[in-house]
């Protein structure tokens, strides 16, 4: 697979080490992959660097929605901001 110029910033940015887990308070190598992969993914279809920064703000405004609406279902999450698989 050809990447774009666009996704190839974001795998140099990988390479740097931009999605390290203390950035991200991710504390797993498959969450920080899976950003990764999706940040690939949207790239794909973005022609400038704008483009992709736009997507990212919507999809952050999205997730930002849902937390709001789990913090109103009164369930708060134990242990902070983590979360184990269910198989865990």
């Amino acid at each position: 697979m050809e990447l774009n110029a666009i996704q190839k910033r974001i795998a140099k940015l990988y390479e740097k080490g931009a999605f390290h887990p203390g950035r991200f308070q991710v504390d797993t190598d498959k969450h920080r992959e899976a950003m990764f992969l999706w940040l690939l993914q949207q790239a794909e279809s973005c022609m400038y660097l704008n483009d992709l920064k736009k997507r990212i703000w919507q999809i952050s405004e999205e997730l930002l929605n849902l937390v709001e609406l789990l913090d109103q279902a009164g369930q708060p999450v134990e242990g902070g901001m983590y979360c184990e698989s269910a198989g865990a």
